[in-house]
């Protein structure tokens, strides 16, 4: 290829410049004859030229230059507005050809850019000079077929480049009237949204989950080109937007036939064609219209402390939320032990929002906020869990809990006891579940079952023996952190099965009391004997 003199780059650039009115008379020659040699490219290697969104005014001259003075052009799609012209304009000798009609076989978008990078690479290391590889658009944008050859082509020694072209960005935002950049737009894919395989997609908190979109912002769904995409794209989208709200569709911008619809959401996927130009913008949602976003919690506890909030809000501090925590934290319990989902859904909320609570009460007094607390939580996480977020490899749960727990000790204070962390005020049987667990990882343990029943009938024969009330106070806290162990050796949470022989006892002496009442009789006056009957059945009708 020959190369000129910057001062011709200029003067054949401009003559380029008319070439929508031009291009069934442009020079050729004059057009690629202002090629820089410091632009090409060594052997094996890749040139991705840009084509635009679709009008001729938005092919850029570099672009043009490359389409022209390729040897081999590859297409990864023929269904764009400017290839039919470059198309009749090219010479005899240059090889075209296209992707397209791999698009009706593959079996997912992913494996067809992977077969397409696998061909262009292919390609590039046989023939003679660079070939060239032609995107809608710019190939940066929204061109998965070019994230992964720029990707793989250095593992096959390839050498590819980027010749920019403009994005469908640009005419949308034209035609929104709108600055992407300084209203905080978000970008999405539509085909990764119907495609499962894309990898950003296989993990639900990675790349694109709407549980993590920040509804807050708007949003550009771009490469929406058919009903499928749409309906994936709708579908995504109510997981946290309404059914009613206003949604935009742009079709064809950059291009003369440009339009813009708008259509509630829940219509999306029944509007007009859709097709390669069209994209989906999407309005911000009001902070106390997303219900189900991660952010709306914060939102309304800092609204409710604010100076036109809520009294009762304002007067609260940490000491004073302390029991309502308690409170919610063990109605969470009984949900669970219940498992009605509806009660623990409400329970799990309740707790969320005293913790949020705190949390902003510690940040008006400057000593924490929420994202402090995430912070520790989410460090403390993968610090304890090498196995998962590192190269640590551990089989059984129990050896989890055993590194966990060497974990733990590495963080505290050289002086500090491997009980320190264990609350004076937490429940008794929930401590000595704790500090047994605790104590065994650095082995201080029964390791036989059998000497385990031994402590517990010793404990219980030193109950009986104990002469004065202290003795037999302190013998009965023995007995039940024997048992306590014998729980956790049997692996029974000894708090659980608490709670739920209280359940058992609650249920059966409430039936009990029903079936004296049933049968007009007072407790008070009866014997051992008749309330042992009244039990039995009051238990046979539970069975039944």
């Amino acid at each position: 290829m020959r190369s000129s003199k910057p001062g011709n780059y200029a003067r054949r650039g401009d003559e380029c410049l008319e070439l929508g009115p031009k291009i069934k008379s442009l020079d050729f020659e004059n057009c690629v004859d202002g090629m820089s040699e410091e632009t090409e490219l060594q052997t094996p290697g890749i040139w991705v030229v840009g084509l635009g969104p679709g009008d001729w005014s938005q092919l850029t001259i570099g672009a043009l230059e490359r389409l022209l003075a390729a040897r081999r052009l590859y297409f990864r799609t023929l269904v764009h507005p400017v290839v039919e012209p470059i198309r009749a304009k090219l010479r005899p000798e240059q090889q075209v050809a296209s992707f397209d009609e791999r698009y009706e076989r593959a079996e997912s978008f992913e494996v067809l850019y992977h077969g397409i990078v696998e061909t262009l690479l292919a390609e590039a290391l046989t023939g003679v000079g660079p070939l060239v590889y032609a995107v809608p658009g710019h190939p940066l944008v929204g061109e998965r077929t070019v994230s992964l050859l720029l990707k793989t082509a250095p593992e096959h020694g390839v050498e590819v480049r980027v010749c920019d072209g403009v994005s469908f960005l640009e005419p949308v935002a034209t035609a929104l009237q709108l600055d992407p950049l300084g209203v905080g737009m978000t970008l999405l894919d539509g085909a990764a949204l119907l495609d499962p395989t894309t990898p950003e997609l296989t993990d639900p908190w990675v790349g694109q989950s709407p549980r993590l979109h920040q509804t807050g912002r708007p949003l550009l769904i771009g490469q929406v080109y058919d009903r499928r995409v749409a309906s994936a794209c709708k579908l995504w989208l109510l997981e946290r937007y309404p059914e009613d709200h206003t949604v935009t569709v742009v079709s064809a911008a950059g291009t003369g036939a440009g339009k813009t619809r708008t259509v509630p959401l829940g219509e999306l996927d029944h509007t007009a064609a859709f097709d390669h130009l069209t994209s989906v913008y999407v309005p911000p949602l009001g902070p106390l219209l997303d219900t189900r976003g991660l952010a709306i919690l914060p939102y309304i506890a800092a609204r409710l402390r604010a100076p036109n909030g809520c009294p009762w809000d304002r007067k609260q501090t940490m000491q004073t939320l302390k029991p309502h925590l308690l409170e919610e934290a063990h109605e969470l319990v009984a949900a669970l032990d219940e498992e009605n989902l509806d009660a623990v859904v409400e329970e799990l909320g309740d707790v969320l929002l005293l913790i949020v609570m705190i949390s902003q009460i510690g940040e008006e007094v400057g000593d924490l906020d929420y994202t402090h607390v995430i912070q520790a939580v989410a460090e403390k996480l993968v610090r304890r869990h090498p196995h998962v977020f590192g190269d640590v490899s551990l089989t059984s749960a129990e050896a989890v809990v055993q590194n966990w727990e060497r974990i733990k000790s590495g963080e505290r204070e050289a002086s500090a006891s491997a009980l320190a962390g264990v609350p004076l005020d937490m429940p008794s049987l929930i401590a000595s579940q704790v500090m047994q667990r605790k104590a065994a990882v650095l082995g201080f343990e029964w390791h036989n079952i059998e000497d385990v029943y031994a402590k517990v009938d010793e404990e219980l024969q030193e109950v009986r023996t104990a002469a004065t009330a202290p003795e037999v106070l302190e013998e009965a806290g023995d007995l039940l952190f024997a048992l306590v162990s014998l729980c956790r050796h049997l692996e029974v949470d000894a708090d659980e099965a608490l709670r739920k022989a209280n359940a058992k006892f609650r249920r059966r002496f409430e039936a009990v009391e029903a079936l004296a009442a049933h049968h007009g009789v007072d407790m008070n006056t009866l014997d051992a004997e008749a309330l042992d009957e009244l039990w039995e059945e009051a238990k046979a009708q539970e069975r039944a």
